[in-house]
């Protein structure tokens, strides 16, 4: 990231500023193509450092992609801001350390587990809800998204729900792979959330009204509430 001048970026812990959204650009505003050409090679080699090393920084660039028809000075500041977080923690990225190893006998059940949550009504435009999972084998991550929920949730708890259906999706797809090569998955799954409502209906502890069709999709999996 040479061709970036971060040299008056401050130091960030985190990859984008706390408690913020990108806004739309208006447009009426300027349009120079030079400066749209620059954010977006950024953003473009941001991506690829997303994929391939450093899933921490995924909502960050999800909020930067959003942006890439017509973009502004906000926009190029939040840019920098991620590079800077990435340059200043080097050694942060995939960390794929299983916690058990299969000695290639018969009988053992590998383990899958994810981790679902949700940012309430985050876009200020769509007041769409973003997901965030993670799906893990035997502890090493093996899917990590963050993405924008196709429908607008009326409460926390159905936003926390979306996302703990598109974990679950996921988890049963890994588990799909490994029974199509052979192998045995422990049942059931679990998926940790942080939200007692979304647990509830999961585990068809509290179901009512148009809650229910939610319910319904954890059937391959046991979820519980964590702090």
């Amino acid at each position: 990231m040479i061709e970036f001048d971060l040299s008056k970026v401050r130091e960030t812990k985190t990859p984008a500023e706390p408690g913020t959204t990108l806004p739309t650009v208006d447009d009426d505003a300027p349009f120079v193509e030079k400066e749209q050409t620059y954010f977006r090679s950024g953003v473009g080699k941001l991506l690829h450092m997303m994929r391939w090393s450093r899933p921490k920084v995924y909502n960050a660039i999800r909020d930067l992609t959003r942006h890439m028809k017509k973009n502004s000075e906000p926009h190029v500041k939040a840019m920098h801001w991620v590079m800077k977080y990435c340059v200043s923690t080097p050694n942060r990225g995939w960390r794929l350390k299983p916690k058990r190893t299969w000695d290639g006998r018969k009988g053992f059940k590998f383990r899958i587990f994810g981790k679902s949550d949700s940012d309430y009504a985050t876009c200020p435009d769509t007041r769409k809800s973003v997901s965030g999972i993670s799906v893990f084998l035997e502890g090493a991550p093996i899917t990590v998204k963050s993405l924008m929920q196709r429908i607008i949730a009326l409460l926390v708890t159905e936003a926390e729900n979306i996302a703990g259906v598109a974990c679950v999706q996921e988890m049963i797809y890994a588990m799909k792979i490994l029974l199509s090569l052979g192998l045995e998955v422990e049942l059931p799954m679990i998926l940790e959330i942080d939200n007692k409502g979304a647990v509830d209906m999961a585990n068809n502890w509290s179901v009512g009204g148009r809650s229910i069709w939610m319910s319904g999709i954890f059937g391959c999996a046991s979820s519980k509430r964590i702090a």
